[in-house]
């Protein structure tokens, strides 16, 4: 095999891996919060699976404010009038969240790590 030949089949490796390289996905944010579906994931709950609405809504944290109210439900903000997963946020509140999902009234509750971790 010829030096010339050699070189190119070599030049062509690099090349090419370094085009794999550039291609494959960036390396994700690890402060980012979790989507819904990694959530589920993370539960064991499947896509699509009759989950009660307690455990398909997860509300984490909620923000009163004068002029706004967000909530943070399966690692999204939502405000009054938004939708998650086809549900309605209607109404943010200290320590609970409402939603209606098709002609259901859903309410979620905050339960504080405290609480939640504490077992008798």
């Amino acid at each position: 095999m010829s030096m010339n030949r050699i070189l190119m089949i070599s030049m062509a490796l690099a090349l090419g891996l370094a085009a794999s390289n550039t291609m494959a996905e960036p390396p994700g944010d690890p402060t980012r919060p979790p989507t819904a579906a990694e959530i589920r994931a993370f539960l064991g709950q499947e896509p699509g699976s009759t989950e009660t609405a307690a455990r398909q809504w997860q509300l984490q944290s909620i923000l009163i404010a004068d002029q706004r109210r967000l909530a943070i439900i399966n690692g999204r903000r939502v405000g009054e009038g938004d939708y998650i997963d086809a549900a309605r946020v209607t109404a943010i509140e200290p320590g609970r969240v409402e939603l209606h999902h098709r002609s259901e009234r859903i309410v979620l509750t905050l339960v504080s790590r405290r609480q939640s971790d504490h077992h008798e």
